[in-house]
């Protein structure tokens, strides 16, 4: 058995060779292929994650714009890592009805703001992230808070 040619020992009577070296050209060249991309790979920061999200929902707020009389001022990314969006109230009575409410239906007003769930923002936006909405009135906060987050997300470092 040891006097065996190599040309023998490595034959199997059931698998030619060009068989076999097509199916392991198969299987590690994929292999390989996604163990170096793992490799190059790296993450995306934190805030070029947000601007990409500010960016996208500013896009899905054209498509999908806002309650009437409600007008998006502005779309930013805070210094401590928020997407937050102004919203102005343009009418004198509705803006003092939702301050005359308390904290729970003022929240309520909020959330009449804040981009459907189902939208790409969610999908683009960090995990931990959400977006949070200023409601404005003559450049004076009503109410601030963050919109109900959605199971999608984007995991950064």
């Amino acid at each position: 058995m040891l006097a065996m040619k190599f040309s023998q020992w490595t034959t199997f009577p059931w698998i030619s060779r060009r068989v076999l070296i097509v199916m392991a050209i198969t299987i590690l060249l994929p292999a390989g292929a996604l163990i170096w991309a793992k490799f190059i790979s790296r993450d995306m920061p934190r805030g070029d994650a947000l601007q990409v999200a500010a960016f996208v929902l500013a896009e899905d707020l054209k498509a999908n714009p806002l309650k009437t009389g409600w007008e998006l001022k502005d779309i930013h990314v805070t210094e401590d890592l928020r997407l937050e969006m102004d919203v102005n109230v343009s009418f004198y009575y509705q803006a003092e009805f939702i301050k005359s409410r308390n904290g729970r239906i003022r929240y309520s007003y909020l959330k009449l703001s804040c981009p459907s769930p189902e939208l790409e923002v969610f999908k683009v936006l960090p995990k931990e992230s959400t977006v949070w909405v200023r409601l404005m009135y003559d450049n004076e906060v009503i109410v601030a808070g963050g919109c109900p987050s959605s199971s999608a997300g984007v995991k950064v470092k």
